[in-house]
């Protein structure tokens, strides 16, 4: 629980702290373009941060059918790095500025996921504006994150047993 609360905190003064999750989910999301690589250019761009997105909503799913509530927390937070980390990416459609990293290939105009997306929906002048709705999603899984683990010391305490099964 010390961990969630660690790093609601970094993430909430920061939403660019480049926790230990950064590397993880870096290489979560380059697995993603080629698991959906065969769906066609739009779908392998969305697909990084559908899978980023996905890993640790499938983590919680697990949890909770064990259910081992312990482990909740700790994948709301890794949920909302994640949103920070695709507002952050989405927002930079037009501007291009972040470093981009890509398995092979090669980098065009067209290798920031995001610009492409946005580029081909029309929407690319909107980038800033989803960046920031990924950042308030991201604010929100760490609030609940950090919610569920207090919940969950309160319980404890109250009965004076664990809730892991």
């Amino acid at each position: 629980m010390a961990i969630c609360a660690y790093y609601s905190w970094r993430y909430l003064g920061n939403p660019d702290y480049p926790a230990i999750m950064g590397g993880i989910n870096l290489a979560i999301h380059e697995l993603g373009h080629v698991i959906f690589r065969p769906f066609g250019r739009f779908i392998m761009s969305a697909g990084g941060t559908i899978l980023q997105c996905a890993a640790p909503v499938a983590a919680l799913a697990v949890l909770l059918r064990q259910p081992d509530y312990y482990g909740l927390p700790v994948c709301l937070v890794w949920l909302g790095s994640n949103f920070f980390g695709v507002g952050r990416y989405a927002a930079d459609a037009r501007a291009r500025e972040l470093p981009l990293v890509t398995l092979g290939g090669s980098m065009d105009i067209n290798s920031h996921d995001w610009y492409d997306m946005l580029n081909r929906i029309g929407l690319l002048t909107w980038d800033e504006m989803i960046g920031n709705w990924f950042v308030a999603l991201g604010y929100i899984a760490v609030f609940g994150g950090l919610g569920v683990s207090i919940g969950i010391v309160v319980t404890v305490r109250r009965q004076g047993q664990p809730q892991s099964g």
